[in-house]
């Protein structure tokens, strides 16, 4: 990649903890960019190499600063269709939520937290071990929460060619709105900047109290709308899969 290249897809994501599996989950727009260009019909398949940046340095045989990332595989993807009357597929898109199992020997380097201030609520200093959301922390919308944001923009590569720099983003008060298909709709408590949003699709949406209302996958500014997938059915489409994989392990 030379120098100042945008990656083909950057964004944000987390690990969410279910029963006994850790599984990293973002928005399918971040690992599978060209499948959700406008007017696709299907899927072109690409796969691309896709890491985690662990927020921790070390040092090479003569004292430069080394990044470090962990490289994530075998993506969950999903795809949806209405079927005509005909009995034909019609009207495909993709669903805009990925995951991936994580294999535990795929840790080498602890993954660190960046720093985050919260108006009116905690301060996290940065440096600290990331944790795992449990998927019990999920939650379903109301119109009396508050909901948070926190991931990272403007992806690119720093001078010296070697580090990704990036904004941390954090945005509060959004309220909820009401429902468009697979998604929650949410309207931020400022209009909506392009730069204040890229890269952050895939990162977590919670409540005040630190429930888990899905993943930000979108929005429309003209509308100052901002779009979560659901964190229910993502934890279904986890739950599908895993009893699919257990029922092709005892069949082998």
């Amino acid at each position: 990649m030379k120098n100042g290249e945008y990656p083909d897809g950057a964004g944000s994501g987390f690990i969410l903890r279910h029963k006994d599996k850790s599984i990293f989950v973002t928005a399918d727009h971040v690992c599978h960019p060209f499948d959700h260009e406008p007017e696709r019909t299907k899927r072109i398949f690409e796969d691309k190499d896709v890491a985690i940046v662990n927020n921790w340095i070390e040092k090479d045989a003569i004292g430069n600063d080394i990044p470090i990332f962990t490289p994530i595989g075998g993506f969950y993807y999903f795809d949806k269709f209405k079927i005509s009357n005909d009995l034909i597929l019609e009207n495909y898109r993709p669903y805009d939520a990925t995951f991936a199992i994580l294999n535990p020997n795929r840790f080498q380097k602890p993954f660190k937290s960046e720093p985050l201030c919260v108006l009116n609520g905690p301060n996290m200093p940065g440096g600290l071990d990331m944790i795992q959301i449990p998927s019990e922390n999920a939650i379903l919308p109301t119109n009396r929460d508050r909901y948070i944001v926190y991931g990272h923009t403007k992806f690119g590569i720093g001078s010296d060619n070697i580090h990704l720099t990036w904004n941390i983003s954090l945005h509060e008060g959004m309220k909820y709105k009401g429902e468009n298909g697979d998604y929650y709709v949410l309207t931020p408590s400022e209009p909506i900047v392009n730069k204040d949003w890229e890269g952050i699709s895939g990162a977590p949406v919670f409540n005040q109290e630190g429930g888990l209302l899905g993943i930000l996958c979108g929005g429309v500014p003209q509308n100052n709308e901002i779009f979560v997938m659901k964190m229910q059915s993502i934890i279904s489409l986890i739950e599908t899969t895993l009893k699919i994989e257990r029922i092709e392990a005892d069949s082998r």
